[in-house]
C-alpha cells in the first residue's frame, strides 16, 4: 500500500520557532524529525489507527515535497511502516537562512489486524531517496480485545544507601521501605518478602558469639498508605503482611475507606532489627548481607476487585545489610548520643584532626559519606539522633567514663501560663565542673498538649539547641558548637513552650524519661534525674491575656492587654538581646480589654529591621510576654 499526502507548511522566523518549539537548532543543515506518536497509544483491533509526525528543516533553504506510506517486506510476526518525507534544498538569493520549515504530519492508517508492527519515518531527499537526513523508528502492538486497556500495578523497594536498601545496626533497627505504582486508587495490598537470612559462625570458641538472628520487629503504613490497617506475620525467614482500609467518617456523615490514592512512592516501611547472642562477640563482629525477593500476593481496587501486579522480566530484590559499626557512633559503644557530637566537634575544630581522633572515629562520624568531617556531619548526625531515638531501646549498661560529682537534669515545677493557653516549663541543669552538652528527652499526652517552642535561658555564647518532637516524645540536645562548654553551676538549660487544651481542673504530666551529659572533652557523665515528674494543672481564670494579631505581621500588629482588674504596668517591645525598642504604655491601666497598636517603629520614630521581638507586659499583679515576628515587605 502506498498513499501520498501533504503537509501544512508556514514559514516561521528562527527565533521565535526555537522558543514555541523548543529547538536547539544545529551548525549543519538538515532535516529533524522531533516527534512520532501512535494513535491511540495502545490500539485495539476496534480502533482506527492514526500516525502523527511533526519535524522541521533548519533554514528556508529547504522545500517540503510531501510523504509516503508503505508496508516494508519482512520476516516474522512483525510488521514494519514506512513513512517517506520528501525534501530537497536550494541555493542562491531567494534562500532565506533565518527561518525554519515546520511540517506536521497525520496519516489514516484504519483498523490493523492484531499483532506487533514497527512504525519507521524517515527524511530523504526528493531527487535522491537513497540519501536521508533524520530517521526515528516507534514500536507498536495492536491488541485483540477492544476496550480500554487494563491496569496494573507495580511494588518494589525503594533505594537506600551504599547499595543497601535497609542497613540495621547493633541495637539500632533498619527500615525497609516498600513501594507502589499504581495509575488508579488501591484499597488493598497483600505481599510477601523472603528469605530473611541467619548468621551463624562455624567452629564456634567458647566465650564467643556464634551468631545473630535477624527479626522483622514491625511493618507500618507510610506515606500515601498512611491511616490503612495494617497486618503482618514473621516465621523467621518469610514477612507476609497487607494493607487494608480502614473505615473512616465523611463529611456528609457517611463512612469511606481509606485508599492509596495513584501515584509513584512509598506506602509501607518494615522494621527488622537484629537479636544477638548473649555472650560477648569477638572484635569485630562480622558484617553480613543479604537479598530478599518480594512477591506479590494480591492487590484490590475499592471495589473488592482484583487489579494485577505488573509483569516483570526480572525478581524484585532488595538487600539487607548488617553493619558491625553504627555511623556517628564515634566512640564505639553501640550508641548514638551527645557524647559522639561532642567527640566529633572536637575533631572538627582540632587544627590536626588526626592528632584527637583516630581514622576509625572520623569514618563514624562522616554521616553524609562524603569522604569529609565537618559542619554538615554535626547537623546530620544531631538530626539522625533526635528524629529515630527510641528511649526504651537503649542499653543504659552501655560505657561510661564518670565524672567524680554527678551532673544534675531535672524539669522544674515553676510552670507558667500566659493568657492565650500557653504554658512554659524550665529544664534546669547543675554541675560542678563544665560540661560539653546535655541531651534530653519528656514525654507528654499529645491529647492535652502541643510542643510549640524551645528556647535557650542562661549558657554561654556559641551554644545551640537542636530538638525534634514527635509521638509524644520531645528530644532536646545542648551543645557548644564552638567546642566551648556549658558553664558550671545551676540554672535554667533551656525552656520549654506548650500549647495547652486542658479545662478548668483538669491535669497532666510532663515526664523526664532519660538525660545524657558529655563531658568538655567528649567522655560520658554521670547523670542524676531531678524533677522526672512535673504536673500541669490548668489555670482558673488568667489574670492576664495577651495576644497579637496578625502574627508574623509587615506593618502594623493590633495587641490585646485583657486584665482582670485595674492596675498599674508597662508595655514595651524589646529586641532579641533584651534592649528596649518600643515603649507602648506606661501607667494605670483599666480591667478587661486594653486595645494596642505597634508600627514597628523604635521610641525614635525609626523602622526597626525584619527580626523576632518581644512584646511584655510587667504589672503590679504579674505580667508575661509574647514574641512577635516582624517582616518587612
Amino acid at each position: 500500500m502506498r498513499v501520498f499526502g501533504s503537509s501544512a507548511l508556514g514559514t516561521l522566523s528562527l527565533v521565535t520557532a526555537a522558543v514555541l518549539l523548543g529547538l536547539a537548532l544545529p551548525p549543519v543543515a538538515m532535516g529533524f524529525i522531533q516527534e512520532v506518536a501512535i494513535v491511540p497509544p495502545e490500539p485495539s483491533v476496534c480502533d482506527s489507527v492514526r500516525f502523527d509526525v511533526v519535524g522541521y528543516f533548519p533554514d528556508g533553504c529547504w522545500s517540503y515535497d510531501g510523504y509516503d506510506v508503505e508496508i516494508l517486506p519482512t520476516e516474522g510476526l512483525f510488521t514494519v511502516y514506512r513513512m517517506r518525507v520528501f525534501c530537497h534544498r536550494e541555493e542562491g538569493d531567494a534562500c532565506i537562512t533565518r527561518v525554519i520549515i515546520p511540517y506536521d504530519i497525520s496519516h489514516n492508517v484504519g483498523a490493523l489486524p492484531p499483532g506487533p508492527y514497527t512504525l519507521m519515518v524517515v527524511e530523504v531527499d526528493s531527487g535522491d531517496s537513497t540519501a536521508f537526513y533524520d530517521e526515528k523508528s516507534v514500536p507498536f502492538t495492536v491488541r485483540e480485545n477492544c476496550g480500554p486497556v487494563d491496569y496494573c500495578v507495580m511494588p518494589g523497594f525503594a533505594p537506600g544507601q551504599y547499595a543497601c536498601n535497609a542497613t540495621v545496626f547493633p541495637g539500632n533497627p533498619g527500615a525497609l521501605t516498600v513501594t507502589l505504582s499504581n495509575p488508579m486508587p488501591i484499597a488493598g495490598v497483600e505481599l510477601i518478602v523472603e528469605p530473611f537470612q541467619q548468621y551463624r559462625m562455624e567452629n564456634c570458641e567458647p566465650g564467643t558469639r556464634c551468631g545473630f538472628r535477624v527479626n522483622v520487629s514491625g511493618v507500618e503504613p507510610v506515606g500515601r498508605a498512611l491511616g490503612m490497617g495494617v497486618d503482618w506475620t514473621f516465621d523467621g525467614s518469610s514477612l507476609h503482611f497487607m494493607l487494608y482500609p480502614m473505615q473512616m467518617p465523611g463529611s456528609n456523615g457517611a463512612y469511606g475507606f481509606e485508599l492509596i490514592e495513584p501515584g509513584d512512592g512509598p506506602v509501607a516501611k518494615i522494621w527488622i532489627e537484629m537479636d544477638v547472642d548473649s555472650v560477648i562477640w569477638t572484635h569485630p563482629m562480622p558484617e553480613f548481607m543479604f537479598d530478599v525477593l518480594l512477591h506479590p500476593v494480591a492487590f484490590s481496587d475499592e471495589n473488592g476487585r482484583t487489579v494485577p501486579d505488573c509483569p516483570t522480566f526480572a525478581p524484585i530484590t532488595g538487600r539487607v545489610c548488617i553493619r558491625n559499626t553504627l555511623m556517628c557512633d564515634l566512640n564505639g559503644d553501640g550508641r548514638r548520643d551527645v557524647v559522639d557530637i561532642v567527640r566529633m566537634i572536637r575533631c572538627i575544630m582540632c587544627p590536626i584532626p588526626e592528632g584527637c581522633c583516630t581514622p576509625e572515629e572520623i569514618a563514624r562520624g562522616d554521616c553524609n559519606g562524603d569522604n569529609v568531617l565537618n559542619v554538615a556531619d554535626v547537623v546530620c548526625c544531631i538530626r539522625s539522633i533526635l528524629d529515630t531515638f527510641c528511649y526504651w531501646c537503649v542499653d543504659r549498661a552501655g560505657s561510661s567514663e564518670l565524672s567524680a560529682e554527678p551532673v544534675s537534669v531535672g524539669l522544674s515545677d515553676d510552670v507558667s501560663w500566659d493568657g492565650g493557653g500557653r504554658l512554659t516549663v524550665p529544664l534546669l541543669f547543675s554541675s560542678s565542673v563544665g560540661v560539653g552538652g546535655v541531651e534530653a528527652r519528656i514525654e507528654y499526652d499529645e491529647s492535652v498538649l502541643t510542643f510549640e517552642d524551645a528556647a535557650l535561658s542562661g549558657v554561654p555564647e556559641g551554644t545551640e539547641l537542636f530538638f525534634s518532637a514527635s509521638n509524644g516524645i520531645l528530644s532536646l540536645m545542648v551543645v557548644d558548637v564552638e567546642g566551648g562548654q556549658l558553664s558550671a553551676g545551676a540554672g535554667r538549660l533551656c525552656e520549654v513552650s506548650f500549647a495547652g487544651r486542658l479545662g478548668v481542673g483538669q491535669q497532666t504530666e510532663l515526664l523526664l524519661r532519660e538525660a545524657t551529659c558529655a563531658g568538655v572533652g567528649g567522655t560520658r557523665m554521670e547523670v542524676v534525674l531531678s524533677g522526672e515528674k512535673v504536673l500541669v494543672r490548668a489555670p482558673s481564670v488568667p489574670s492576664v491575656r495577651l495576644s497579637s494579631r496578625p502574627n508574623p505581621f509587615h506593618s502594623s500588629a493590633d495587641i490585646s492587654l485583657s486584665l482582670k482588674a485595674g492596675q498599674s504596668g508597662r508595655l514595651a517591645i524589646y529586641d532579641v538581646a533584651g534592649r528596649l525598642v518600643c515603649t507602648l504604655h506606661e501607667g494605670n491601666l483599666s480591667a478587661g480589654v486594653n486595645p494596642f497598636s505597634w508600627d514597628g517603629k523604635s521610641d525614635e520614630g525609626l523602622d526597626v529591621r525584619t527580626g523576632v521581638y518581644f512584646l511584655r507586659f510587667e504589672g503590679e499583679k504579674g505580667g508575661l510576654s509574647r514574641k512577635l515576628v516582624l517582616l518587612r515587605r
